[in-house]
């Protein structure tokens, strides 16, 4: 081949990979995106003003439509907003527009659809100054079936003479037959608070917890002869360090959403510092209860030790705190519910919430506090005693064993193999993946676990594996994804708030006739999944 002529190849093979990128863009453009979002303002510019009104806009095409916020606690996954990412904004007050209510396999669903304007009350940081909005919106766009959509809208107002816009009249008549954020539904929050307090009682007679109530079990014994008064003192001690924990636990998540970080429940378990200085205390506590192994410890560290009858009031509240450490890889029924609700509401309403999980967990220890003759019903002290405390110290062992393997897990770096673990036919969670094999008729369900979460082990040992369900499950129709959030993972956090979860175990099941998928419950049960199953792929 002569030079000139392969120097006309060389051109017209540089065209060619030139040109087939912009062809296939002609050729073949992208699907529109089933909703557009775009931010407004009801001024040109900020002159002296301390609040600004903006709007959302939310626009479906037919015959999509979006899940709408909804008072009234109907199902659904509506928009999540955050605007942490701004400039010179205090707070933004959302005013959501009545919604349309729908009837669909017996559930209310509230929905957006066409054209909708959120109106915005912004407040200023430093009022007469610019501000930047940059808001992130994540929320479900369902027809025939139902796509996760994230986005971000930005929008800037400069300072100087202020007029109003064209804009403005759309965002005043919004305002009439809208809702603010701020409004509480005193109903709602009602439920929801009584899910936090049956989840967190529920949270004792989870496995998590039975070391720390070992503990305090021996601590009860050895108050036999203790008056009513101490007793009744030692508990509410007790109760006061498990509530100091899930206050501190709130004021963390709302000091951590003002960065724009968002926390969940039992994410400590993914910091190796965390899980290192768990595993050391709970070594040190079963030592301490065997009682025949004597180290050398320190005496300003000795006196922590919930062992320790030297300080028994710091010992009461320091098992108070390690009973709610331990209580959160757990998740128990209605937990997650009313975490899911906590996390997007306003830093206040999170902390009661979380104040009353932490009161459910306590209601033990209040009811001896209120009736300390209780404690003159167990057997009187005694040589059994010392092989009680043989038991109990096995069993803080155990869990230190435990703490130490997901420690190892992060040292090491050590990945299992999902398909190891199951006879089942696992794949990897892929949640862009979900809306096309709905699509093609596939039944997908999605289960979202880790190492640390023991109803989530619960889940996998007595239901997944069980015959039944494993016969079910392997129909060629069913697709099964499994998640593993034992280490942070930005795609699995997303697709947990985009449901309102904050924690885990969290199950759904999608399917050509349930796109927006049926949420399970955390615990699950044989008969709880195969209903579940049928109720997903009922017409």
């Amino acid at each position: 081949m002569s030079k000139r002529l392969w120097n006309k190849y060389f051109l017209l093979g540089w065209l060619v990979a030139f040109l087939i990128p912009c062809l296939s863009e002609a050729a073949f453009p992208k699907a529109p995106q089933p909703t557009k979002a775009s931010l407004i303002s009801s001024i040109t510019a900020i002159s002296n003003q301390n609040e600004v009104q903006m709007g959302l806009v939310l626009e479906t095409q037919s015959p999509w439509k979006i899940y709408a916020h909804s008072q009234n606690g109907h199902v659904g996954f509506p928009p999540k907003i955050n605007w942490n990412h701004s400039n010179n904004i205090k707070d933004v007050e959302i005013y959501w527009p009545q919604p349309k209510e729908v009837e669909s396999y017996g559930e209310t669903i509230s929905i957006y659809e066409g054209k909708i304007i959120l109106p915005l009350k912004v407040t200023l940081k430093n009022p007469g100054q610019h501000l930047t909005m940059n808001m992130h919106l994540n929320y479900m766009s369902c027809s025939d079936m139902c796509v996760p959509v994230e986005q971000t809208v930005t929008f800037f107002v400069p300072n100087g003479p202020s007029s109003q816009t064209d804009d403005a009249k759309l965002i005043e008549a919004a305002y009439s037959t809208s809702t603010s954020d701020h409004t509480l539904n005193w109903s709602l929050f009602f439920m929801i608070l009584g899910f936090a307090l049956l989840g967190g009682f529920i949270l004792n007679f989870m496995p998590c917890v039975l070391p720390v109530l070992s503990l305090k079990i021996l601590s009860v014994l050895k108050s036999h002869n203790h008056s009513a008064a101490r007793i009744r003192l030692r508990f509410m001690i007790t109760v006061a360090g498990i509530l100091s924990f899930f206050i501190a636990f709130a004021v963390s998540i709302n000091i951590a959403k003002t960065f724009g970080v968002t926390m969940g429940w039992g994410f400590q378990f993914q910091n190796p510092i965390f899980l290192t200085i768990l595993f050391i205390a709970l070594v040190v506590f079963g030592l301490g209860t065997w009682g025949t192994i004597n180290i050398p410890i320190p005496s300003q560290v000795s006196r922590w030790l919930p062992t320790n009858e030297t300080h028994p009031y710091l010992s009461d509240y320091v098992k108070g705190i390690l009973a709610a450490v331990l209580a959160t890889p757990c998740t128990a029924p209605f937990l997650g519910t009313a975490v899911g609700f906590a996390l997007g509401r306003s830093p206040l309403e999170l902390l009661v919430i979380f104040f009353t999980i932490g009161l459910g967990l306590a209601i033990p220890y209040i009811l001896v506090a209120m009736s300390p003759k209780m404690v003159h019903l167990l057997p009187k002290p005694g040589p059994w005693m010392e092989k009680l405390k043989k038991i109990l110290a096995v069993g803080l062992f155990g869990t230190a064993l435990w703490i130490g393997s997901l420690l190892g897990q992060h040292v090491y770096e050590k990945h299992i193999s999902i398909e190891s673990a199951s006879s089942l036919p696992w794949t990897n969670f892929d949640s862009e993946k979900i809306p096309s094999l709905v699509r093609d008729g596939k039944t997908v369900l999605v289960t979202i676990s880790a190492t640390w979460c023991l109803t989530c082990k619960f889940n996998e040992n007595f239901v997944f594996n069980s015959e039944e369900v494993s016969a079910a499950l392997k129909n060629p129709d069913i697709v099964l994804m499994k998640g593993d959030w034992s280490k942070k993972d930005e795609r699995i956090k997303k697709f947990l708030m985009l449901y309102q979860r904050g924690g885990i175990p969290f199950t759904v099941i999608f399917s050509p006739q349930r796109p927006e998928g049926v949420i399970l419950p955390e615990l699950l049960s044989t008969d709880i999944l195969l209903e579940s199953l049928t109720q997903a792929q009922s017409v």
